[in-house]
C-alpha cells in the first residue's frame, strides 16, 4: 500500500490543490500500472479538508476517478475514515 500525503497548508489554494492531488493521484496510479506494481494508492487528507471541500460533486469526481481515500485526524495522528 502506499499512501500520498496532502496537507493543503495554504487556505487561499485549496481548490488548486485539491486539482494537483487529483491529478497526481492519476498520474501515480498510471505510473504504478505501467509498472506492474502490485502496490495499492491512497490519498490522504486532513480531515477538516475534507469536510470543507470534499462536497459532493468532489466526491463523484473521487468515485469517478477511482481514488482512495484516507482521512486523518491531525491532531490526534490516526486515521479517520478509508474511502475505497
Amino acid at each position: 500500500m502506499l499512501i500520498e500525503v496532502k496537507c493543503f497548508p495554504d487556505e487561499d489554494s485549496t481548490t488548486r490543490d485539491l486539482y494537483v492531488s487529483i491529478g497526481q493521484d492519476l498520474v501515480y496510479r498510471a505510473m504504478i500500472a505501467e509498472l506492474d506494481l502490485p502496490e495499492v494508492l491512497y490519498l490522504a487528507v486532513p480531515q477538516p479538508i475534507f469536510e470543507t471541500i470534499f462536497d459532493q460533486s468532489v466526491m463523484w469526481v473521487i468515485n469517478e476517478s477511482k481514488i482512495r481515500l484516507v482521512i486523518v485526524n491531525l491532531e490526534t495522528e490516526t486515521i479517520v475514515q478509508w474511502i475505497r
